[in-house]
Order: C-alpha cells, then sequence, then structure tokens
C-alpha cells in the first residue's frame, strides 16, 4: 500500500528527507491556468519549491526533495502558499494567514553533540574545570564573557550551582525545585511535661 500523501502543508519536517504533499482549491486550478509554489523564509536560508500538477489535471503536488531540506538551516521558517495565473498574470495567497514550519536536524547525519544544549554543553566544561581535565577544545571556552580558565574555583562553584538547577528546571518544566523528603518522628501517646507550678516552700498543698 503506498504511503499517504497529506492534503495540508507540513507544520515539521527533518532535514534530509523527502517531504511530499497534496494541495488542491476549488477557485485555482491548474486547468485555469494556475501555478502554484511553496515558499519558506528563515533565519538564515530562503527557499521555494513549484508544484507539479497532479494527473487529475486540476490540483497541485509538492516534493520537497532530500537533497533541498539538507541543504537549509535547521530552524523556524515562516512559509506561504502562492498561486499565480498565467494568463492573467494575478497573485494570490489562498491561505490567510502565514505558516509556520520547524525544520529539526537530522540525527544520522548532525555531528557528536550537536544536539546538546548549550546549559549541559556549559554545566560539563564547568565539571571539568573544577577537576582539572580541562581538554584542549575547552580551553577558549567563556562564561559570561571570561576565559574558563580565568574564573576562579569559588565562581566555578558557584557557577555549577546555577546551572545545575538551570539544567535541573528545563528536565522539570512546571516545577519549582527538586523535592526534599522530610521525615517527622511520632511523639509518645502521653508525654510526660514539667509541672507548670512547684512549690518552693516545701509544704504540700
Amino acid at each position: 500500500m503506498p504511503p499517504i500523501i497529506p492534503d495540508e502543508v507540513p507544520t515539521i519536517m527533518v532535514a534530509g528527507t523527502t517531504v511530499k504533499f497534496h494541495r488542491s482549491f476549488d477557485d485555482f486550478q491548474a486547468s485555469a491556468g494556475w501555478a502554484y509554489t511553496f515558499y519558506a523564509n528563515g533565519a538564515s536560508n530562503i527557499f521555494n519549491q513549484p508544484a507539479e500538477i497532479n494527473p487529475d489535471g486540476n490540483s497541485f503536488d509538492i516534493v520537497l526533495a532530500a537533497s533541498l531540506t539538507a541543504s537549509v538551516a535547521p530552524g523556524r521558517y515562516t512559509v506561504d502558499e502562492v498561486l499565480i495565473n498565467s494568463g492573467t498574470s494575478e497573485e494570490v495567497h489562498p491561505t490567510r494567514d502565514l505558516q509556520q514550519l520547524l525544520i529539526e536536524g537530522n540525527v544520522r547525519t548532525a555531528s557528536a553533540g550537536a544536539y546538546i544544549s548549550h546549559v549541559e554543553r556549559t554545566l560539563t566544561i564547568i565539571e571539568a574545570a573544577i577537576e582539572g581535565q580541562l581538554t584542549a577544545g575547552m580551553l577558549s571556552y567563556q562564561i559570561a564573557g571570561r576565559s574558563i580558565t580565568k574564573i576562579t574555583p569559588k565562581e566555578l562553584l558557584q557557577f555549577r550551582g546555577y546551572y545545575k538547577a538551570k539544567l535541573w528546571r528545563m528536565q522539570n518544566p512546571g516545577q519549582l525545585g527538586a523535592p526534599v523528603l522530610i521525615t517527622f518522628r511520632n511523639e509518645p501517646e502521653d508525654p510526660t511535661f514539667p509541672p507548670t507550678w512547684v512549690d518552693v516552700t516545701g509544704n504540700g498543698l
């Protein structure tokens, strides 16, 4: 059974993979001279892809080849659909609002450490500095504009606490802090309390 091709613009894709989708517009059909192009605009890359006409002669098939999705930087893109009539040169944007597309990196082709967050990477280097095990690649690392080799041991411990707390919040969203176990000891049922009044004269009541 062939894979189902979606009828909507994708909102997420993985770089280096082929993405296909189908678009159909009752008022803007290929048989009436309309041509479809998909546009995407990101922080550092822009790309577009014209559609092919579906065998029905009216709708459009869009194929984003693996070579195309691998050539752009992962990240968020604003996308738009544009239809232009070959006879009248009229331009139409069939969707009312601009849409968002997330292109994720490809784990198979990404370099080692590509998915480690800034917090995790910084904490690892701080731990190495505290233990005196900085590698050559770590020596140029900076925290708050200062070289890791210029930060005092006391400051490193403070930074470690800060980044550990930050990492915990990232891994536990919605929680204020790590849970703390508190144990209460049971008091005896009949405790012996000192008298509130003592006869200091030695005379009984």
